[in-house]
Formats: structure tokens, sequence, C-alpha cells
């Protein structure tokens, strides 16, 4: 069958799955070499850590073996009785002798000075060239079971020292103290590098860190480890940035630890290698993956394109339908785009007009809130002026009337009598004054007669004397000209946002601005209590807070609330209005 362009369009996704399956094969085949690759570096540097390890365990016996050595050799000189003789009686001839058994020990080999000490250190005989000695602090002491001292260096050189104890009948007498060169020939060199391998680096350093050689020359070498970490491998970069393997040990005898370092990549070399071959496999299977998907991609993408643009179209409101010429998946997937376009158009539809009726009953119930607001403040201006006129005129009466008592009283009357009724004129001032604030309260009073400014301040200073909280009040005008609804919306506004921080803030400083910019009048009240989370429902949907927000709305503002845990609360009020207009 002849596979062509028009058959291949009515193919099911369920004929085109072998091509996919060529893909997630392509695919299965990367996943395994990747997998192979990881393995053999694992291997590798398995591999690679084991032979450093073993490298610096032949490194380390290979000095103790040489230091045993220099060590049995001088113990087989000093041997002899002259020195334990010449430490016990010094005369002259058993010092030619002993003088002769240091030139020996002093000048042979690599040897450069030897010396007699007595028990406390202190030089008795000495031969050879004392220019390469250590300074007096860093002399070697003998340690029992260390046959060497420290390393230490003199210009690009290396010595160490080999502390012997000289006994006579059991007891110690003195010691014998050698100083020798390190000297590393070049066939030792190319033996080193035959069995390390290139890249290697071989560290000898004193287990103090006191010095540290390369065995041709003193070094600045730190261990990358703890020194527990002995006879395990372990990995770091360098100062230079490279990656490093290496091996520690402590030679045996010794206070010395020799150190064995690998590049990282020397290690690894052979999986690299592999990761490279890999890496072309890859990039054919890849270009034959990209081919087969580029088949695939052009058949399917121009259908999926035409219903992405109809989406994209959708999201934006335009309800267009997609050609249908195709009866696979993808053309049953336009067909049922189409319907769902239909029932969407139709939805819109009927939301629209729910979302204007809804509107409608939003503007109403605001219109009734508002006339509802206005109904109340006339009720309470009402109210005030009752309790004022009513119940004032009453309490004065009553309160002249007890005065009037008072004073018809005899010379002689009850004592307890006049205590009492002074009692009652005290209450009846005290009813008066109580009539007098609330009626005040009612009716806005300095909101009537002496304006919004000025309302405001008197009411942060009742605040204030009321619930001893501080409330700074910044205003550059005297007054603004506001129509009577704005006024007493901002006004109430502030009363609320104060009632609140007393209830709820535990505040102890309160700042209101009062200022006019860019065309907008500006009122912040802000506090330092204790805040709150604003996306909180149960705390920003309160009573309060949507009161504040109706009352901006009905007077045509914009109410904004900033809070935070520990930052305090501020409530913002925009209204706008004409600066050239407002001032008074």
């Amino acid at each position: 069958m002849r596979l062509t362009l028009s058959t291949f369009k009515n193919l099911s996704l369920q004929k085109r799955l072998p091509l996919f399956v060529c893909l997630l094969l392509t695919g299965a085949i990367t996943l395994f070499s990747i997998i192979s690759y990881l393995s053999i570096k694992k291997f590798e540097l398995k591999a690679g850590e084991q032979r450093l390890l073993d490298l610096t365990q032949q490194a380390g016996n290979m000095f103790s073996e040489s230091i045993r050595e220099d060590y049995t050799n001088t113990r087989r000189v000093i041997a002899d009785t002259i020195i334990p003789a010449f430490i016990t009686k010094r005369t002259e001839l058993l010092q030619k002798q002993a003088d002769s058994i240091l030139e020996q020990i002093g000048h042979s080999g690599s040897s450069l000075y030897a010396e007699i000490l007595d028990t406390n250190y202190n030089p008795l005989l000495s031969a050879g060239d004392p220019f390469y000695l250590p300074d007096k602090n860093s002399r070697p002491h003998y340690v029992k079971k260390i046959m060497s001292g420290d390393l230490y260096g003199h210009n690009d050189s290396v010595f160490y020292s080999l502390t012997l104890p000289v006994m006579e009948a059991g007891k110690l007498t003195g010691y014998v103290t050698r100083y020798r060169f390190v000297k590393i020939t070049s066939k030792m060199v190319l033996q080193f590098s035959t069995l390390a391998g290139y890249g290697a680096k071989l560290y000898v350093a004193n287990k103090n860190n006191s010095f540290c050689t390369d065995l041709f020359k003193p070094v600045q070498y730190t261990l990358p480890v703890d020194q527990t970490q002995a006879d395990k491998s372990y990995s770091y970069k360098n100062e230079n940035g490279t990656r490093m393997v290496g091996a520690f040990r402590f030679v045996p005898d010794t206070p010395w630890l020799v150190a064995l370092e690998f590049p990282y990549s020397v290690i690894v070399q052979g999986s690299s290698k592999f990761l490279f071959w890999l890496l072309v496999l890859g990039t054919i299977l890849i270009i034959c993956g990209i081919t087969a998907a580029w088949i695939i991609g052009k058949n399917l993408v121009r259908p999926l394109n035409q219903l992405t643009n109809a989406v994209t179209n959708l999201s934006s409101g335009e309800f267009a339908e997609v050609p249908v010429n195709r009866n696979d998946e993808v053309g049953k997937l336009a067909q049922a785009f189409n319907e769902m376009t239909l029932s969407l158009k139709d939805a819109k539809t009927k939301m629209e007009e729910k979302i204007n009726e809804a509107e409608h009953l939003n503007t109403q119930l605001r219109k009734l809130s508002a006339h509802q607001q206005n109904i109340r403040e006339e009720e309470r201006k009402r109210i005030a002026r009752e309790m004022h006129d009513e119940l004032g005129q009453l309490l004065t009466g009553f309160k002249m009337d007890v005065q009037l008592l008072k004073n018809h009283l005899p010379a002689g009357s009850n004592e307890r009598v006049k205590e009492h009724i002074q009692s009652m004129t005290s209450l009846v001032d005290d009813a008066i004054r109580f009539v007098r604030r609330l009626s005040s309260q009612l009716r806005e009073g300095p909101l009537e007669d002496l304006g919004l400014i000025a309302a405001i301040q008197w009411y942060t200073q009742e605040f204030t004397r009321r619930y001893n909280i501080p409330v700074i009040f910044n205003c550059l005008h005297s007054d603004i000209s506001l129509p009577p609804q704005v006024k007493t919306g901002l006004f109430r506004i502030c009363q609320e946002s104060l009632t609140n921080i007393a209830r709820h803030s535990n505040a102890t400083r309160v700042e209101i601005n009062f200022d006019i910019q860019n065309n907008e009048l500006l009122l912040t009240v802000k506090d330092n209590g204790k805040g709150f989370k604003t996306s909180t429902g149960a705390r920003t949907g309160s009573l309060g807070l949507l009161g504040m927000n109706e009352r901006a709305i009905m007077v045509g503002a914009r109410l904004s609330l900033h809070s935070e845990i520990g930052k305090g609360t501020m409530i913002k009020v925009a209204f706008p209005i004409n600066e050239k207009e407002a001032f008074i």
C-alpha cells in the first residue's frame, strides 16, 4: 500500500503510535547508554580509589623501611661501648674514639651532621656541618617507638633526624642524633611515575602540619581532610578549581604522613572516552528522532494550531468555529470544540443578563443603604435635639429645685440631709454633662459647628482622653468645602477607625494625616498595633471594615486597607476633589 500525504492525514492516532514508539526506543537506548556510562564511571572511580589506597600504603611502607634501615645501621655503629663510656667518663682518648664514630655516621651517604647529647639534650660532641641544623627550639627529642624526628627544610632542601638512646648497663646515659638529607634521584622519580601514573602528586608531611614536601623541595600543602580519615579516600577542589581525589596514611615508626593525589579527570578518563562515543551515537539518534518528529508534527500541528487560535479567540470573547475536514481523533476534537463553543456562547449571554441584573440590584441596595444612612443621621439629630431641649431642660429645672430646697433649709437642719442634697446636686450636674456630650456625639455638634477638620481634631482629643492613646493629627489646612454627606461620611470613617484601634489593635500611638494631592482628598489613619493578615476572611469581612467601605462608596471615595502582623494597620480614604474650589 502506497502511503501518500492524503492517506496519512486520514490515519488514526492509534496507527501513528509505531512512529512514536520509534522515538521512545531512541530515548530508551539513550537512557540505557547513560546508565551504562554512570555504571562504568562508578566502577572506574572505585577502582581508582582502591589503587590510591594501595599506592599510599606502598609509599608509606617504603618510607618506613628506609627509616628503619637507617635506624638499624646507626644502632649498629653506636653499639660499641665507646660512646656510653665517653658520655660517662669523657676522657680525651674516649673523646677521640667517639669523634671517629661521629665522623663515620655524620658524613656517610646523605648524612650531614651527628652529635652526642646528655640526658638533658645538651650537646657533648658533634661532627659534620651544622649549617643545615634546625633552630634550637625545633631540635628533636627522643620518643619511644618513634625512629625519626619531624621533617624540616633549609632553602630548597629537605632534612630529617634520627635520635637513638644510649644505654649502659640498662640505664639511659644520653642520646645520639643523626641528621640526614632527603635525596631523590631521577631514577626514583621515573619509578614513581611508572608506578603511580600521569598527574599523580606525592606529599610527605609532619603529622602536626608544621612542614610538607613533595620530596624535591618544601611546599605549601595542608591536608584537606581531618586526620581521622587516614587510610580512606577523599575528594576536594584545589586552589585552581581542579577536582582532586586522594588518600593518606601515617608512616609507621615516624611522626610523618604520606598523601597521594590524582586529578579526578585522570581517574575517570576511560569513562570520559566512553561518554564521547555515547554523545556521537546519541547525536545520530537525535537526528533520526527529529526527522521522524518533523514528519509527524507536520500533520498534527496544522489542525491543532487551528484549535489553538480558536481557543485564543474564545478567551477574547470571539466564538468562532473551526473547520472539520477529517474523520480521525483530531476531527472529532474539532467537532466537540464547536459544540462547546455554541454552549459557551449561550451561557455567556445568560451570564451577562444575570450580571446586569445583579449590578442593577447592587445599585438599588446601595441607594437604599445610603437612604437608610441618611435616615439614621437625621434620627440621631432629632434624638439629640430632644435630649438637649427636653431632657436638658428637665434636668436643669430639677437642679434649680434642689438648689432652692437647699437654700430654704433651716439653719439647724440635719447635716445628713444637707449631704444628700449636695450629692443630688452633683448627680444632676453629671447627668447634664452626660446629656450634653451624648447629644453632641449624636448630632455631630463639632462637625456642624466647626467643620470637618476641627471636628476630627476635637474627636482625637476626646479619644486620647478616654482611651489614653496619643493621636497625632497632621493637617496643613484650616477647613475645606465639602458636601454635608461627604463630611459626615469621612468623619464617621475616622470615628470607626479609632474605635477599631481601641478595641482590637493594642496600639500605643495613632497618626492621622489629612491632605490634598493630585485633586484627591486623602485621609489616612495609621496605628502601631499588632496588625493582622488582610487575607484572613474573618478579619477582612468584619462589620466595622465593611461599614467603612460602604460609607466610602456612598460618598464616591475609595477605601484601602494595609496591615501586617506586628507592624500595625493603615486605612486610607481617597475622595476626588477640585483643589481650586475646595479651600475656603
